[in-house]
């Protein structure tokens, strides 16, 4: 049971400094570790198609790229950037994908 302020000043008042720190939140911005950044599902026309998402910040090698196929056959990614990646498989097949950031 936490400690409650019946004049709202002081201990348990939501006044000032009393409501805790700014990382008490549950924002996206203050997650530690991986976490998706985008991710979608896309119906391959062709044996390629390119995915092109808003430019992700900082260098490609800080994202993992991961796909597959709901339908049958492999499928695998080429070419990956911080705005595009190539989808490998076969015409008409069925792949979702994803993009992480990565973290410890």
């Amino acid at each position: 049971m936490g400690a409650t302020s019946v004049t709202g000043k002081g201990l348990g008042s939501a006044d000032g400094m009393n409501k805790g720190s700014s990382r008490d939140t549950l924002g996206v911005g203050h997650l530690i570790g991986p976490r998706v950044v985008y991710a979608g599902n896309w119906t391959l026309v062709g044996a390629t198609d390119t995915i092109e998402y808003p430019t992700l910040s900082g260098v490609v090698g800080d994202y993992s790229f991961h796909v597959t196929a709901t339908t049958t056959g492999h499928v695998f990614v080429s070419n990956p950037t911080t705005n595009s990646f190539v989808l490998n498989g076969t015409d008409g097949q069925v792949v979702s994908w994803m993009i992480v950031k990565n973290g410890y």
